[in-house]
Parts: structure tokens; sequence; C-alpha cells
């Protein structure tokens, strides 16, 4: 195999890593599609990657998909976006040849800051209150916590020196369907550890460092904690 897309978030991204034997085939490419703006900063992380993989690439993936017991993954929402760090031109290829669209970006924070900010917002409402996309637009209050959620992440962004585009990130929340649950959300219900602190700490972080109001993603994170 040439490639490989693993989804990580930071903890325990050393131990998985590490338990690979050392006989693994030899991927050329490794594309962590994480949860977490942070990995690409955790500096012991990206080493033991550095030294486990011949080329690390960054990327972030939008798409709403379940597994079924038998492993098939379903793709339950109508759009599927890619985007990619500095050198993932070949891998790009080859996803817009499959059908998908798949972009590279100039460096790797915008591709893992853009993602969050799509992600904490939504992630972060639907599980709090427990509900699809379309509860969370029919309560006002809970919406105006999502839309302030998103203006905090994008300040934490711009703070930490990527010019995330609001509006671009507005415009995507108003195209996903009122049947979206994200994946925090189906955690949660099932019983499952929900990556809390990987989506919501960097936002949390960055407010603190840069003296940023994040009370709506704090009350929601807060929220999501007490479900658990």
């Amino acid at each position: 195999e040439d490639l490989r897309l693993q989804q990580m978030v930071l903890e325990g991204l050393v131990q998985r890593i590490q338990k690979e034997p050392r006989d693994y085939p030899k991927f050329r490419l490794k594309a962590p599609l994480p949860e977490s703006a942070r990995v690409i900063d955790a500096s012991m992380e990206r080493v033991v990657l550095r030294r486990r993989y011949r080329r690390v690439i960054a990327g972030a993936i939008r798409v709403e998909s379940e597994r079924s017991p038998a492993w098939v993954v379903r793709q339950t929402s109508p759009f599927l976006r890619v985007d990619l760090g500095p050198g993932g031109d070949e891998i790009a290829a080859d996803m817009r040849a499959a059908g998908m669209e798949c972009t590279v970006r100039a460096d790797d924070a915008s591709v893992l800051w853009e993602k969050l900010a799509v992600l904490a917002p939504i992630a972060l409402a639907t599980t709090a209150l427990d509900a699809p996309m379309g509860g969370v637009r029919a309560e006002p209050a809970w919406l105006d916590l999502l839309e302030r959620a998103r203006s905090e992440v994008v300040a934490v962004a711009r703070a930490e020196g990527v010019d995330v585009d609001e509006s671009s990130v507005r415009t995507m929340h108003g195209s996903v369907p009122d049947s979206m649950r994200s994946s925090m959300q189906k955690d949660v219900a099932t019983g499952r550890e929900p990556e809390l602190h990987a989506i919501s700490d960097p936002i949390l972080r960055g407010g603190d460092q840069h003296g940023i109001d994040v009370s709506a993603t704090r009350k929601l994170a807060e929220l999501v904690a007490a479900r658990r």
C-alpha cells in the first residue's frame, strides 16, 4: 500500500503508533485526519509520526458517515470534502479521480483550524441538546449558542495566525441538513467516550491564552460533559 488515511486525536496517539508492528506495510504517505487542531502542534506526537512514516500530511474531512457492524461505511450527508496540507497533491488527484472534492492548502494550520471551525459548534450544540441540526435551528437560544461558538473558534484561529473566513463557515453550517447528527452526539447516545476535549480544548485554551471570550464554547462543553 502507498497511502494510509487515519483519523486520530491527541489522546493515545503515540501509544497507538508505537503498538504497530515494525513489519507493518511500508506506507509512503500518511495523511492524518484529526479532530483536534492541537495534533499538528503537539511536538512529541509529530516527532513519532515523522520517525514512523516517510511523509506525514495533515488532512481534514467534512462528511457525515456511519459504519455498520459489517464494516460497510455509508455516507449520510450530501457533502464530502477533503482538505490536505502541503505535499498532498498526489493524494488529492486520486481523490478527485474517485469523485471527491479535495483541496490542497498552503499550510497545515489552515486545514485543521478551518475543520475545527466547522466541526466544533455543530458537534457541541447537537450533543448538548441531544438533537439533530434541525433541533438546534428550531430553538433560538441553542442556535445563538452555536453561532456564538462559531465566532469564538474563528476568533481564536485568527489569534493563532489562521484567517478563517467566518462567512464560509456560516454557509457550510447553513448547508447542513436538519437531519444531521454529529459523531459526538452519536458517541454519547451509545455510551462511547466522546472526543470532547480534543474538540473543545484548543478553543478554550486559545481563548484563555489570547484573552478571547469563549463563553459559549465553554457552556456547550460543560453541557456535553454533564451528559457523559
